[in-house]
């Protein structure tokens, strides 16, 4: 697809704006560094946008450099980010967890 690295920023940090799920997660990108808070851990680091065979992969690696791929796709014309935990190697991606996690 033509989704772009930019594209995908754009949309990521649209209005500065918080991601957040139903389980009441909130999901925040900068230009380059993310926020992320699960129940009451909060991990923040760096993130980038990745294109592994045909999936868009969102990296987030956090300030104790510990790494977590997600596999990133927007519906809902772009007002929904659906992440899915999954592993990387190079034949691809595989899922791990169970459900996805909803963004709006």
């Amino acid at each position: 697809s033509s989704i772009t690295f930019d594209n995908i920023k754009k949309i990521l940090t649209a209005d500065e704006k918080i991601w957040t799920s139903a389980e009441g997660y909130s999901l925040y990108f900068s230009d380059n560094s993310y926020r992320f808070l699960q129940d009451t851990a909060e991990n923040s680091g760096w993130y980038t946008i990745l294109q592994i065979q045909d999936n868009t992969v969102l990296q987030l690696k956090d300030t104790e450099n510990r790494e977590r791929f997600f596999s990133l796709v927007f519906d809902n014309a772009d007002k929904r980010l659906n992440l899915m935990e999954v592993s990387v190697s190079v034949s691809g991606i595989t899922p791990i967890g169970n459900s996805p996690l909803i963004f709006e």
